[in-house]
């Protein structure tokens, strides 16, 4: 039976780097990105078009290997510079977020009496809104996934591929909190996440890559997985009559279509279109002053380290599987 395995980390060869900023469209969507691949082969990039100024940025580093049949199997290094003041706002609005009652997330209080129904419900309008508020946030960041796929010269499927191996290879972590939920800007400036956290960040980017994805979620397995609309083979389910592939991203060494087989009820998994009907997001942040004093990464990671000991969350959650 498969399982998940850590990512192996490392380099090989002679380093090629590869070093680019992205000019800022708006205040949302303020970020850097940068990129490394290391190859045998020996060629140097450079491109610098803007910088952020002087403003905080939290610097993320992720490194994974990714095989390809046209690539071979390379080792990549990408660096992530995001504007520390819009990660806060993005966890902000996930603690706003979690006070809303069920008549501020538009949804019939006499559905109560079906708890099954109420929760799909409540959950289908958790993410809705966390895909939303965060989808505007990636334009840059597709901006920067294009960049690489140009200089590797990879292949549409590559280019699917290498998205979803760079997600599972984002360390598998509870986030904590009073939804147990990262944000997909806080998922890269933490560099963790769990298997709904992780799936709304994928979400995002494959569909800004222009890939039809779906959520698929289960109260049953407890565990949370992204549903891609590609030609494919394995495990699948049909909605709206289009064909979505599970794709597993809580660890690296999933294909598409594989599914572990004490989750292979496909009737218990439920399909989730975020991005059905755009909604407009009103962006509400909640930041106090010694917020702003304090380091983002100690104050999450202190918290999810507290919030995991006890087992906390105030809401009846689907996911995140605990294997």
């Amino acid at each position: 039976m498969k399982k998940g395995c850590a990512a192996s980390f490392g380099c090989s060869g002679i380093i090629v780097i590869i070093l680019f900023a992205v000019i800022i469209i708006d205040f949302i969507s303020e970020l850097e990105f940068s990129f490394e691949g290391f190859e045998e082969t020996s060629s140097n990039y450079s491109f610098e078009v803007d910088t952020l100024g002087n403003q905080p940025v939290i610097k993320s580093d992720f490194n994974w290997k990714f095989t390809s049949s046209s690539l071979g199997r390379k080792n990549y290094k990408i660096s992530f510079h995001l504007l520390e003041n819009e990660v806060k706002k993005a966890l902000a609005y996930m603690d706003n977020l979690a006070k809303l009652s069920s008549r501020d997330l538009n949804i019939d209080p006499r559905y109560k009496s079906d708890q099954v129904y109420f929760a799909k419900l409540m959950w289908h309008e958790i993410y809705k809104r966390v895909y939303w508020q965060s989808f505007d946030k990636f334009n840059n960041i597709l901006k920067g996934f294009e960049e690489v796929f140009k200089i590797e010269k990879m292949s549409d499927r590559d280019k699917v591929y290498f998205i979803i191996s760079f997600v599972q290879n984002i360390e598998y972590k509870r986030p904590g909190g009073e939804l147990d939920l990262l944000p997909p800007l806080g998922t890269l400036a933490t560099r963790y996440g769990d298997c709904d956290t992780k799936a709304l960040l994928l979400y995002i980017i494959l569909e800004k890559a222009g890939v039809d994805c779906v959520m698929f979620w289960s109260f049953q397995y407890k565990h949370a997985m992204l549903g891609v609309n590609i030609n494919a083979r394995g495990n699948s389910k049909l909605h709206n009559g289009r064909n979505y592939y599970f794709v597993e991203i809580t660890y690296p060494g999933w294909e598409i279509g594989d599914i572990d087989p004490e989750m292979d009820d496909l009737s218990m998994w439920y399909v989730d279109d975020l991005d059905s009907d755009k909604m407009k997001i009103d962006l509400k942040y909640n930041i106090n002053d010694d917020d702003n004093k304090n380091d983002v990464y100690t104050k999450r990671r202190e918290k999810t380290k507290r919030d995991n000991n006890e087992d906390s969350g105030k809401r009846d959650k689907p996911s995140p599987s605990n294997k």
